[in-house]
């Protein structure tokens, strides 16, 4: 077995309860909302529970990446591991990965379910090669926003442990990892109002549903697509921000902080 294999392996040993506690969680979720559609004769109403699942599983990989970094903060694992830091990060994140490609799989599933048979009715009439490209567009993008958040997660929670080698600035730990994030946004924000910025951000665009919505027409609940450009310059950026943190906080690893 290989040194990151066995990385993998204790990985999924520490957080495979938590991963099969949320697996039930979702599939009752989904269950209650055939249910409740069910009942009030509204198929429609399983749309709200598909945006609802949609964004639960974005939220699953950074606060299942929280919750095992609070974990190795107890074993203090980098601390004697041989292993370089960007290989212990990089197991958790491809263990929740997996974690959440089965999520989606069942989202995925559901999602099939409600357009094709439940409330055909409802839903628009949607090609399947249009829907299996609208799909593939949402998991890729599920699984970047997870990532993404999760790198924000990681570089923060390094950040705050760093702090702990400098006493006169421990006690405002929390206090600078709130102001790296308000620093950031606020020069992201700045930045996204220039004109030469925006006309490289609209530049290139891909088109995409936006915004489902619930429309009634006096006999019952219809579900509405609508479709828009998407521009494909913030997704780059993003994914090369995701990886810039990822690396910062592997390099705080490397200096052996202790929690």
């Amino acid at each position: 077995m290989s040194p990151f294999t066995g990385l993998l392996m204790r990985d999924y040993r520490i957080t495979r309860n938590s991963f099969l506690s949320n697996t039930i969680v979702m599939v009752l979720f989904f269950i209650f909302g055939i249910s409740i559609s069910s009942y009030f004769g509204e198929p429609a109403g399983t749309l709200p529970i598909i945006i609802i699942s949609g964004i639960m599983i974005a939220a699953f990989h950074p606060i299942s990446m929280f919750l095992l970094l609070k974990t190795e903060g107890k074993n203090q694992l980098w601390l004697y591991s041989p292993r370089p830091s960007y290989m212990l990060v990089l197991s958790k994140f491809v263990v929740l990965w997996i974690y959440q490609l089965i999520l989606q799989l069942l989202f995925t599933t559901y999602t099939i379910f409600c357009l094709y048979w439940y409330g055909k009715g409802v839903y628009p009439a949607v090609p399947v090669g249009t829907f299996t490209e609208i799909m593939m567009f949402i998991n890729v993008a599920l699984l970047l926003v997870g990532a993404s958040f999760s790198c924000w997660v990681t570089l923060c929670w390094t950040v705050f442990h760093s702090l702990n080698r400098y006493p006169k600035l421990k006690p405002f730990r929390a206090l600078i990892v709130i102001l790296i994030i308000v620093i950031y946004n606020t020069f992201e924000t700045l930045m996204a109002r220039l004109d030469v910025v925006k006309d490289i951000i609209t530049e290139y665009s891909i088109q995409f549903v936006s915004t489902p919505s619930l429309n009634y027409d006096g006999g019952g609940w219809e579900v509405m697509l609508e479709f828009a450009e998407v521009p494909v310059i913030p997704i780059i950026y993003y994914g090369f921000m995701s990886f810039l943190l990822f690396y910062i906080s592997t390099k705080l690893l490397e200096r052996k902080v202790e929690v």
